[in-house]
């Protein structure tokens, strides 16, 4: 497997994991919002570092 379907897997990755993050920080009612941030924060992230890893591999 090359590094461009590394990327568009970890994308992908963080993509659904930031969003299950947001997803149960939006739902959640009780006071324990740690772990709901922590994944959206961790899923944001991800993003942005497969973005950032897919542009170079487009300009080469």
């Amino acid at each position: 497997m090359n590094k461009k379907h590394q990327a568009y897997m970890g994308l992908i990755s963080s993509l659904v994991l930031c969003l299950f993050g947001v997803s149960q920080w939006a739902g959640e009612t009780s006071s324990a919002d740690f772990i709901p941030i922590l994944f959206a924060v961790g899923g944001f992230f991800g993003i942005i570092g497969a973005v950032i890893e897919l542009k170079k591999e487009k300009s080469k």
